[in-house]
C-alpha cells in the first residue's frame, strides 16, 4: 500500500476519471508509457487497487459531478455526441461515371458506375476528425477510416448520468444527456445499460 500519492499517481487517478475507467490509458498516460505493453495493464491493475488511490478517484469523481461544466466534462459529452451523431457517408464522397456494356441483343449501352473514396483528413471538419479512431493508407493508395465504436460511445453517456445522478451532480448537464437518449429506443437503452453492468 502506498503512504503518500506523488504527481504521477494523482495524474493517473485523473486521467482514470476522465477516460471512463480506463485504467491502462491512464496509468499511460500518467506515467508516459507505452499503453499497448503488457506491464502497463499489470502496473495499472495494481495501482487501482491501492486504498490511497481508490480515495483519490472518489475524490475526483465528486469534483467532476459537483463542478461539472467547469472541470472538461461537457468536452467528453461533446465528444461521445460527435461519435453517436457522425454520419460515416459524410466522410466521404461519391463520384459516378459510366461503363458501356452489351446488352443480350448485342447493342451497347452506358451504365452509370458508382465510386465511393473517403475524404482527405485536412478535407473533414475538427468534428468528424475527432470520432476517427484510425486513418489508414493501404498499399494500393485506398484510405481506410475506424471510427469510434457508437455503442461505446452510448455506453459511456450512460456511465456519467448515473455518475451525475448517483452523486447529485450538475442538473443541467444531466438534463442534456436525457435529452440525447429520447430519441433512442428502449431496446438500444437496454443494450447500453446492459453492456455496462458487465
Amino acid at each position: 500500500m502506498l503512504k503518500k500519492l506523488n504527481s504521477k499517481h494523482i495524474a493517473f487517478c485523473e486521467e482514470y476519471v476522465k477516460n471512463f475507467r480506463n485504467a491502462t490509458k491512464a496509468y499511460a498516460m500518467a506515467f508516459k508509457v507505452e499503453e499497448t505493453k503488457a506491464s502497463t495493464r499489470a502496473s495499472a491493475s495494481k495501482l487501482l487497487k491501492d486504498e490511497l488511490i481508490q480515495k483519490e478517484i472518489r475524490k475526483q469523481e465528486q469534483e467532476l459531478t459537483e463542478t461539472g461544466l467547469d472541470n472538461g466534462l461537457p468536452d467528453i459529452i461533446k465528444f461521445l455526441l460527435d461519435i453517436i451523431h457522425t454520419d460515416t457517408t459524410d466522410l466521404s464522397y461519391q463520384i459516378t461515371t459510366t461503363k458501356t456494356v452489351k446488352k443480350a441483343d448485342g447493342s451497347f449501352e452506358d451504365e452509370p458506375v458508382q465510386h465511393i473514396f473517403l475524404k482527405d483528413k485536412k478535407d473533414l471538419t475538427p468534428e468528424q476528425r475527432r470520432v476517427i479512431k484510425d486513418y489508414k493508407e493501404t498499399d494500393r493508395g485506398s484510405k481506410v477510416i475506424t471510427t469510434y465504436d457508437k455503442q461505446w460511445a452510448i455506453e459511456q453517456l450512460l456511465k456519467i448520468q448515473v455518475m451525475l445522478t448517483n452523486n447529485e451532480g450538475d442538473t443541467d448537464i444531466n438534463a442534456l444527456i436525457s435529452d440525447v437518449f429520447k430519441d433512442f429506443t428502449e431496446e438500444d437503452k437496454k443494450k447500453a445499460l446492459e453492456n455496462i453492468k458487465k
